[in-house]
Formats: structure tokens, C-alpha cells, sequence
């Protein structure tokens, strides 16, 4: 906890020498860093910031920001909200009070969807330039990413969430605190490892063939995923864009945990080039099995041989 407290000061330092320089107040100057790592982390892109607070139907609305990219085929409107506190040390957010924070995002966009709601906005806001934005595009929205950046540390298990559905389009929930921003600016490290239940997930473990003979130096296992399965872990799970894929995969972290998963379905293609993470199955092999790592590596339509097999 007090290597913790020490990078939140020198965090809240380089905040408020960034405010300084550039004339910002912290909360500006807070929100403007955390869009430049949600951006680098492959969280959104095209950031932009949209300080708006109000009501709606008697339920508190609130967005700080939002990334949105018409060219973007998979339809993921992304909407931001900040938690800034100047205290020295620490402090904690509890699952109740991150909930209640994403909440005003949902009634932002059940608000932009509001034709009087949007005609009370003053025209020339980012609050109703983003409201329209949200009007105009939303049969090419198919996804809603809630993300709660705060200089907080978390004290529940909030990240990746399905948070039901606004109209037929799913909504999950991602939070950025203060453990998981010094992972990724002293590590790159953007989540904590992620852990899949399959059995509890998705009805059953996923069969696996052994590749390795007895006595190899690594194990290794085949597995066969169907593409519909891939693609609702890549939707539940909100892996980082495309144009990071190739800098994950070529992390040296773990270079020789992985297993080979073939699937030809047209969603599963666009999602396994995305997804290049290391993870572990739970629940899904016996004891034994976690003596070995288990990682992913995506081929979307047919095997490609390796020149250089492991």
C-alpha cells in the first residue's frame, strides 16, 4: 500500500503540473491523461472530453467523455466517467458506489434518446453535440462500453460486467483505478489477469487434445473454441483494438504458453485477430492441469504452419 501511495502522489503531481502548463483545472487535466491511456491501452479511440451533469426522470445523468469511430466495424460507442480526488493518500470505491457512478452513463444515453431532453441542451454544448451524435448513429451502435476512470483503488471485482441491455444493445462496464493505472504506466500491464470460467460461463469445459510427448520441456494442448463462443468472450470481455494486436503479441511476457484455436465463422475472424492474451481456464481442466499455463493464439479461417515450430 505505500508503494501504492507513493505513485498516487507522484501521479497527482504530474496532474497538476500538466494543469499548470496547460491551463487546466486538475479534474480537466486528470480526465485529458486517463483519455491518452484509455487510447494507448486500446481501451477506445477518438477520445473526446463532454463535461455534462443533469436529470432525467428524476435520475442522476453525468458523462465526462466518450470515443466513438463511425469506421469502426464492431459499433462500439465507449462513454466516459471521471471520479477525481486531490487527497494525498489513497482512498477506496466500493462496488455500490462504481455502480451508481456508471449509472448516470446509461441515463445519459436513455436522455440523448429523449427528443425533449436533447431540445433542452444548449445547441453549440458538447453535451448535445454528443447527445446528437448518439441519436444519429445509434442503428450503427452494437455494443455500449461504461468505463469509470478514478484515482481511487477498487474494492470489487467491476471490470468487463454485462450491465444488461438499453433497448437490444448490450452494455458492460469497465473501471480504471488507480492499481490498474500504475500497471499500465510501469508495466503496460492494462487488467488484472483474466480468468474464464467456461464450465460456469458457458455450460461446459472446452476438450483438449494433448500435442506434447511425455517428457517434452513445455506441454502444449489444441483446442477447438466455435466462433460464436470466441466472439461472446471478445464482447463480454472488451479485448483491445486491433491496431495494439500486433504490439501484444509480440510482448516477450509469455512467449511460449499457447494453444492453437481454429474457427471459420465471419464474427470469429474479426474478433480472433483482436484477441492476443495470455489467460487461464478455470474450472474448466482438473488440478493437474494448472500446473501448466494455458494462453490463447487466434487463427480465424485455416491453420497456418509455422516455419519455426515450437
Amino acid at each position: 500500500m505505500d508503494e501504492l501511495n507513493e505513485f498516487h502522489r507522484e501521479f497527482l503531481a504530474e496532474v497538476q503540473g500538466e494543469a499548470d502548463a496547460q491551463g487546466l483545472i486538475t479534474t480537466e487535466a486528470f480526465l485529458e491523461k486517463m483519455g491518452d491511456i484509455l487510447d494507448e491501452a486500446g481501451e477506445l479511440s477518438s477520445f473526446a472530453q463532454c463535461y455534462h451533469e443533469g436529470t432525467f426522470k428524476r435520475k442522476a445523468v453525468q458523462v465526462d467523455g466518450y470515443g466513438w469511430d463511425a469506421d469502426e466495424e464492431e459499433g462500439t460507442l465507449n462513454l466516459v466517467i471521471s471520479d477525481f480526488h486531490r487527497d494525498a493518500e489513497a482512498g477506496a470505491i466500493d462496488k455500490t458506489e462504481a455502480n451508481r457512478l456508471l449509472s448516470r452513463l446509461v441515463q445519459f444515453v436513455m436522455a440523448a434518446l429523449d427528443r425533449d431532453y436533447r431540445e433542452g441542451l444548449e445547441e453549440s454544448s458538447q453535451a448535445y453535440a454528443l447527445a446528437d451524435l448518439i441519436r444519429r448513429n445509434w442503428k450503427k451502435v452494437a455494443k455500449i462500453k461504461l468505463i469509470l476512470v478514478t484515482n481511487r483503488l477498487n474494492k470489487s471485482r467491476t471490470d468487463a460486467q454485462p450491465v444488461g441491455k438499453i433497448g437490444e444493445i448490450p452494455v458492460t462496464s469497465n473501471v480504471w483505478d488507480l492499481a490498474r493505472i500504475q500497471r499500465f504506466i510501469e508495466a503496460g500491464q492494462t487488467r488484472e489477469d483474466l480468468v474464464i470460467d467456461f464450465a460456469e460461463d458457458f455450460g461446459e469445459a472446452i476438450p483438449v487434445l494433448r500435442a506434447s510427448y511425455d517428457g517434452a520441456p513445455l506441454e502444449s494442448y489444441i483446442a477447438v473454441i466455435p466462433g460464436k463462443q470466441l466472439a461472446d468472450i471478445y464482447d463480454r470481455w472488451a479485448m483491445p483494438s486491433l491496431r495494439h494486436s500486433s504490439a501484444i503479441l509480440s510482448s516477450p511476457r509469455s512467449p511460449s504458453s499457447t494453444i492453437l484455436i481454429l474457427s471459420s465463422a465471419e464474427k470469429c475472424r474479426r474478433v480472433a485477430r483482436r484477441m492476443s492474451f495470455t489467460t487461464r481456464s478455470a474450472g474448466a481442466f482438473g488440478a493437474d492441469f494448472f500446473k501448466e499455463d494455458l494462453g490463447f493464439i487466434f487463427v480465424p479461417s485455416s491453420l497456418r504452419r509455422s516455419p519455426n515450430p515450437p
